[in-house]
């Protein structure tokens, strides 16, 4: 019997159909996710009318400031109950802004409120930081003798935030802009934070100029599609400037530098996908990339150098050349990173630190292997139990926040966190979808085992999709409280004595791991990024660690 033939056409039918269906079956599942939004704003408007609608009323039919300011406080203070209802806080956070940003003393809490709601819903800091630095224009406005100093250090804070926040979204010019006025307050106010300034709206006005020739390569390319030059330095621009390897990829047809393509896609796979022996190779042409790169983007490439360095030695044991030599060249790109530093304009209290920044491979690694690639840690799935250890030793409150992804494996994710003089962890996705916990919360003569501790469930993890964990941890005294918050929902919350949490340490083979917020994994291959701690009223220091883990 004949076999049927398909025809190319029908076969090109069929998979138009099937691309179709998958694109319609997205857009109906965002069109679905956009319509509870809405519908979960418009619950939240009606609640806080309920609730607070005849007292803005009242507040706002007066001329005097004072209710104003005081129920903006009751706003912001029923915000932070209300974590685990994003559109309600948001309610409540941009009303109590309302009702302060035009009074002088009301501007704190204005800022406090802006700051919470940016802290607690990441698609509002953007605009958060815009309002923070219209209050602290106003605030500095009308600040006089030794007070302006203070308001002009707060206004130079909300203006490097929001130049950082126009560099993120690509408005380079706003970015350069922003950085101008917070020299000017700098000049003005006679601050030592000039030179970091400056090395900000540097790095502003080169993005900016890289942007314009990228536009300038391209329009050459499409006039001369064989324009070989143009399209290297297209290449380049992505690639060095950008530090965009991926975007680089895309225009390497027709490049002839052999290099480029030789080592242009293999970034792509990632550090920890690297052969040994090729991730020194990889290390030493990002080495000579950092050395010929334009200065705002040299810390890029040796940071990339230094990642493929840091994981070759952590594969290579045997204690030969390429190991002495690997360690050299290591050492030669921190050097150089050394002589980059800028100036510091040194985190404000309240303000998020970029803890990465912090991270030295392989010395804060205490279990398993790690790379740092860019902006993210990557941990392999193949050690059991994987730790690293952030060099912050925080003392009272502090929050921790940071976004992570599962690539393989089903294990665990979570984060072991010191509280006052003993610790707890908290875990994602524990025992195999058991949970989510605050676990190690027991005294120490009580056998609970490891499942000892405050749990939600079922508790599991997708994997390949990214998550947002929050921890917020708070203790005064002999009590404590800790605070899950994943995606901008509370989903555990613990309060007690702090005497009823084990004392610090995974094991006691791993003392360091109660000393430091310490990163755990366990039998999962997990990408960490946006990793930022931030002190709340009390103290927390950065230490360093001796080679025996102490501080």
């Amino acid at each position: 019997m004949q076999k049927p033939v398909i025809s190319a056409k029908r076969c090109l039918v069929c998979v138009l159909l099937i691309v179709w269906v998958l694109v319609g079956g997205m857009a109906s599942r965002s069109s679905a996710r956009a319509a509870e939004d809405e519908a979960e704003a418009t619950k939240a408007a009606e609640a806080f009318e309920r609730l607070y609608g005849k007292d803005v009323e009242r507040v706002r039919s007066t001329r005097q400031p004072d209710d104003d300011i005081a129920l903006a406080k009751r706003l912001l203070a029923a915000a932070r109950e209300s974590t685990g209802t994003p559109a309600l806080l948001t309610l409540l956070c941009e009303k109590a802004t309302d009702l302060t940003a035009s009074h002088a003393d009301g501007y704190d809490t204005a800022v406090a409120s802006a700051e919470f709601l940016a802290s607690q819903v990441p698609a509002k800091a953007a605009e958060c930081v815009e309002r923070v630095a219209t209050v602290r224009q106003k605030q500095y406005a009308a600040a006089e003798g030794d007070a302006k100093t203070a308001a002009g250090d707060a206004l130079i804070d909300a203006l490097l935030a929001l130049a950082d926040t126009h560099v993120e979204t690509g408005d380079y010019p706003r970015a350069v802009a922003a950085c101008r006025r917070a020299a000017r307050i700098a000049r003005a106010i006679k601050s030592d934070r000039l030179a970091g300034i400056e090395s900000r709206r540097n790095r502003a006005r080169f993005l900016l100029r890289t942007e314009r020739d990228i536009a300038n390569m391209k329009a050459r390319l499409k006039r001369d599609p064989e324009n070989t030059s143009a399209r290297e330095k297209l290449v380049r621009l992505y690639l060095v400037n950008l530090n965009k390897p991926r975007k680089a990829a895309e225009y390497l047809e027709g490049v002839e530098d052999e290099s480029l393509k030789k080592y242009v896609p293999a970034v792509d796979k990632g550090v920890a996908a690297t052969p040994e022996l090729a991730c020194v190779e990889m290390g030493d042409w990002y080495r000579t990339l950092g050395e010929t790169a334009p200065a705002p983007a040299k810390r890029a490439m040796y940071e990339r150098a230094k990642a493929y360095y840091e994981w070759f030695l952590s594969l290579h044991e045997a204690e030969d050349l390429a190991r002495t030599t690997a360690a050299l060249a290591l050492k030669k790109v921190e050097t150089h990173m050394a002589a980059l530093a800028p100036a510091k304009t040194g985190p404000k209290p309240g303000q998020w630190v970029d803890c990465l920044k912090a991270v030295r491979l392989p010395k804060c690694a205490l279990r398993g292997k790690w790379a740092r690639e860019g902006d993210r840690l990557m941990v392999a799935e193949e050690s059991d139990s994987c730790l690293l250890a952030l060099p912050f030793s925080p003392e009272n409150n502090y929050q921790f926040r940071f976004r992570f992804k599962r690539m393989e494996g089903d294990g665990q994710i979570g984060v072991l966190l010191p509280v006052g003089q003993r610790g707890c962890g908290v875990v994602m996705d524990g025992y195999n979808g058991w949970g989510h916990g605050i676990e190690k919360v027991y005294k120490e003569n009580e056998d609970k085992g490891f499942r000892g501790g405050k749990w939600v469930h079922p508790g599991k993890l997708s994997n390949n999709r990214e998550y947002l964990l929050g921890i917020d941890v708070r203790h005064e005294k002999e009590r404590a409280q800790i605070v899950v918050i994943l995606d901008g929902y509370v989903i555990n919350r613990w309060q007690g004595e702090i005497s009823s949490l084990r004392r610090p340490g995974w094991r006691q083979s791993d003392p360091r791991s109660g000393k430091f917020i310490t990163l755990h994994t366990w039998s999962a291959g997990v990408q960490f990024s946006d990793l930022e701690f931030r002190k709340l009223p009390g103290k927390a220091k950065k230490v360093k660690r001796s080679s025996r883990g102490g501080s």
